[in-house]
């Protein structure tokens, strides 16, 4: 009807480099990632409905749905953010490229399905509920051993956390 606009397609992306100041400078490169997405934006009241925007890190994927109103005045998202079941251990690789983890020892996946909403300006009335799912999630750090099964369910209101620990030793 011409108030609509949409886009579909993939984007190979890849940051070059990042630096690091603190605590130590430290220079981070050649990170690949892929971007499929489908969009619509509306011109007469500036919305976004994202359909698909499926990102991969590496070997990590996340996936996120939803709807962005009032663009240009105060923005307001009501958005769910899905990680299919992914390994520790890839997670790991992409952190240590930003901070030290010396030591730590990750098995097991994780995966989470999050959903955010509410005004993007005012950071106390964005909410948030969701559940991360640990499958036997191994933790080896110092004298800490621990292994970890079960969901971290939460939201704006109540935390329940539904966990079963193996073997925790510290």
């Amino acid at each position: 009807d011409g108030s609509n606009i949409f886009s579909e397609g993939t984007v190979d992306l890849k940051v070059d480099e990042i630096t690091l100041k603190k605590p130590s400078e430290k220079h981070i490169r050649d990170i690949p990632a892929v971007l499929k997405y489908a969009v619509n934006y509306n011109l007469e009241s500036k919305d976004i409905r994202i359909d698909k925007a499926d990102l991969k890190v590496r070997e990590i994927l996340s996936s996120l749905k939803g709807d962005i109103k009032n663009l240009k005045t105060s923005p307001e998202v009501n958005i769910a953010v899905t990680i299919p079941k992914v390994k520790t251990t890839e997670v790991q690789k992409l952190a240590a490229l930003f901070s030290d983890l010396k030591g730590l020892i990750l098995s097991g996946d994780i995966a989470a399905d999050i959903k955010l909403n509410g005004e993007i300006k005012k950071t106390e009335a964005l909410k948030a509920s969701g559940i991360i799912t640990l499958d036997k999630v191994g933790i080896t750090y110092n004298e800490i051993n621990a292994m970890l099964d079960g969901n971290v369910k939460f939201d704006e209101a109540l935390m329940k956390i539904d966990l079963i620990l193996h073997g925790l030793k510290i």
